[in-house]
């Protein structure tokens, strides 16, 4: 990442960076700063937001969950990046943060909203199926 270059590649190396201190047990601070300098650099990008959303998924701290997880899933996918991207984080798996977090709050139309994106874009994923009737959705 220091080397510079092509600014894919720096995001990632930031990126991966961030996931590496993370499986290290260093601190979440430092962590989470790695993930939001990669999303400085490349702010189109959803993954660094959903690795945060994660982390305080795991903490049960939903306002943060909401906060990072809706801003990914407001992101569309970066048709013009070329490296790793997780499509699944732009199809549902932001959406599905999203609306976790938002019921949680009681928010419950938006979170009705993002659910239905997730659902429709993995149906029989299990989550889904085992969440569907709390938000009210019906599944095909």
């Amino acid at each position: 990442a220091g080397c510079g270059g092509f600014l894919e590649e720096v995001y990632e190396s930031l990126f991966r960076l961030a996931r590496c201190q993370k499986r290290l047990g260093k601190r979440w601070k430092d962590v989470e700063e790695t993930y939001l300098h990669a999303y400085s650099l490349m702010p189109h990008r959803a993954e660094p937001l959903i690795a945060i959303a994660e982390h305080w998924h795991e903490n049960a701290r939903w306002p943060l969950v909401h906060l990072f997880s809706s801003a990914a899933a407001d992101l569309p996918f970066p048709e013009g990046d070329r490296l790793f991207i997780d499509r699944e984080i732009y199809e549902w798996r932001a959406a599905r943060y999203a609306s976790e977090a938002a019921m949680r709050l009681g928010k419950y139309v938006e979170a009705k909203e993002l659910f239905q994106r997730a659902a429709v874009a993995r149906p029989r994923d299990p989550y889904v199926i085992e969440h569907a009737d709390a938000f009210g959705v019906n599944l095909p």
